[in-house]
């Protein structure tokens, strides 16, 4: 339902909606999580002060799947590396595992309210988010 998707817990992200999101905003190879975050999501999401997600549920595929779904992965990263391989990885990762259903991953930049971050928010429910999630990846890039 709605509300469930309002859960921390439950903001993933789809595989196509990673690839959709790279194209629709020209993600550049070299930017940064972090300048990601700050060039794109926290501007879309600054009049309504909500996290980026709430954006994302108005997104479909061509096959008419949600780009909002309660997530299997939970996906830790770097703010320091690139999106472009964040993204690349996954969509590697999901496209080498051959899974039958539409895969979603939490990742924070997508998920946590970007405008409210202090410790008693959604900053200290992450641990619960995890232990909500079937998996958790790590991604590593090389060091540069």
């Amino acid at each position: 339902s709605a509300e469930d998707l309002d859960l921390l817990e439950n903001r993933g992200v789809s595989n196509d909606f990673l690839a959709h999101f790279v194209r629709l905003n020209s993600i550049s190879r070299r930017a940064s999580t972090e300048k990601v975050m700050q060039r794109h999501i926290k501007p879309a999401t600054a009049e309504a002060c909500v996290p980026y997600v709430e954006l994302a549920k108005r997104w479909v595929n061509s096959a008419n799947q949600l780009a909002v779904g309660q997530p299997q992965f939970f996906v830790s990263h770097c703010w320091s590396d690139t999106f472009y391989a964040l993204t690349e990885q996954l969509l590697c990762f999901t496209a080498r595992e051959s899974f039958n259903y539409i895969v979603y991953f939490w990742i924070d930049v997508f998920a946590v309210n970007q405008h409210k971050l202090d410790a008693t928010t959604e900053l200290a429910r992450i641990p619960h988010v995890i232990q909500c999630s079937q998996a958790l990846i790590c991604t590593l890039n090389p060091w540069t």
